[in-house]
């Protein structure tokens, strides 16, 4: 890949990856933390989609607590998270099969938070939809809550648009790059 050294350099980007964090709590107001039950602000609701059923909570960051990434590697779209209390829902309760609509709420964390539990199922079930012969216990109501720690990483994207324009080319160069964009978000440096 030697070639394509420069370009590979390039489509690096820093983030954040989220390691479990076994010394935090979860239960503390504004935790970072994946499942469990979240932390609305003030006014805020429960997010549900078009027939009226509550969202899954998948997770929620602290952003004012991110640690500072590598300056070596500035990212050119950083994000202007303001510190606030991201809170990231998705519609797995109504569809727990196929890629689904999210919503990402924000607020203060230093602010009034409330930790209402999920709404309950709806019962009857509303008709309409794809999965609605899926019994309640199948679906993704509450995910298990894990404490969690962001941590810098160096990102790629999966695949190189010039080393593998369409998903199905194979080419020695394609596999050579998904292994590099592979040990990298594994390493993360």
């Amino acid at each position: 890949l030697g070639a394509y050294a420069e370009d590979l350099v390039a489509r690096v980007r820093p983030g954040w990856r989220l390691a479990l964090d076994l010394d935090g709590s979860g239960s503390r107001p504004a935790a970072s933390k994946i499942g469990g039950h979240p932390d609305l602000g003030e006014g805020g609701v429960w997010p549900r989609n078009a027939r009226g059923i509550p969202m899954t909570f998948l997770a929620q960051i602290d952003s004012s607590s991110l640690p500072q990434l590598d300056p070596a590697w500035p990212d050119p779209h950083p994000w202007a998270h303001g510190g606030e209390l991201i809170r990231v829902f998705a519609d797995l309760l109504d569809n727990p099969l196929e890629p689904v609509p999210a919503i990402v709420l924000a607020c203060r964390p230093s602010g009034p938070l409330t930790r209402p539990e999920a709404p309950p199922i709806p019962d009857p079930w509303p008709p309409g939809g794809p999965w609605d012969d899926w019994e309640a216990e199948d679906r993704f109501h509450v995910l298990s809550e894990a404490a969690v720690r962001p941590h810098p990483f160096l990102s790629v994207p999966e695949t190189h648009p010039i080393l593998k324009p369409q998903q199905w080319d194979y080419s020695p160069l394609a596999d050579r790059y998904e292994s590099f964009a592979a040990r990298l978000r594994v390493d993360g440096g």
